[in-house]
């Protein structure tokens, strides 16, 4: 890398995830990559996840009531300070590097503003009829854990989406696409996605499917209204 090391803040949602998190929180500590600010928003848990973060060192841990998923991420962003964005669900966990491979290509390329990676999902602690750790073939991950992205290209677009019975990520990136904003896909794999018996079937199929289509109807409005601003907080 080159002498200059933009400060990135990475923001971990939690709601009573404390089984893995102090593993996906190892896996940023692990990144080795300076200045580094971690923020852990716990969505009014009623397990042990607060403490279990707070035992890690230099670890801001915020405490909230229970709002869902798109108002604790937006709470984590709001506190942090870094000059780029990146998240992680608390069950999942980064792979070795993965930071400074997606500094480095956006401190080369000045113009661009998102950097995505490949991502691998692996089982643990599933009932199902596969091997325990068993790794799924790497795709591209499109999404928030394989995401890396300046803070001033993330404020254009605005906040996540607090409106109910929306994909939260899914819209947030179609604004950001319809803004013009630049990715780019590396080959690496920068994030391993947990499966196991308490996310599979979080969300029903009905619901994802209807999710889809409240994020798709939303953009085909915006379309239709293009001069309508996004705004900090969508659906403040």
């Amino acid at each position: 890398m080159s002498e200059y090391a933009p400060s990135v803040s990475v923001v971990i949602p939690v709601y009573n995830g404390a089984t893995y998190l102090g593993e996906a929180i190892g896996s940023v500590l692990a990144q080795d990559y300076v200045p580094l600010e971690l923020i852990v928003v716990d969505d009014g848990s009623t397990d042990d996840s607060a403490d279990v973060a707070a035992q890690f060192g230099g670890v801001l841990v915020i405490k909230a009531p229970h709002r869902g998923i798109s108002r604790t991420l937006n709470a984590g962003i709001h506190r942090s300070t870094g000059e780029l964005l990146s998240f992680l669900d608390a069950d999942d966990r980064w792979t070795p590097g993965k930071l400074e491979k997606q500094v480095i290509v956006l401190t080369q390329d000045p113009a661009l503003d998102i950097v995505f990676g490949h991502v691998r999902q692996f089982v643990a602690g599933s009932s199902r009829a596969v091997e325990e750790g068993e790794m799924s073939v790497p795709q591209p991950g499109i999404g928030r854990s394989a995401m890396l992205i300046r803070r001033r290209s993330f404020d254009r677009v605005g906040d996540f989406s607090i409106e109910p019975g929306m994909h939260d990520f899914m819209d947030w990136y179609a604004r950001a696409i319809e803004m013009g904003l630049r990715s780019r896909m590396l080959d690496d794999i920068v994030f391993e996605r947990r499966i196991h018996d308490q996310n599979v079937g979080r969300r029903t199929p009905e619901r994802q499917r209807q999710a889809y289509f409240n994020t798709l109807r939303a953009a085909l409005a915006r379309r239709r209204s293009p001069a309508e601003p996004s705004g900090r907080e969508c659906g403040r």
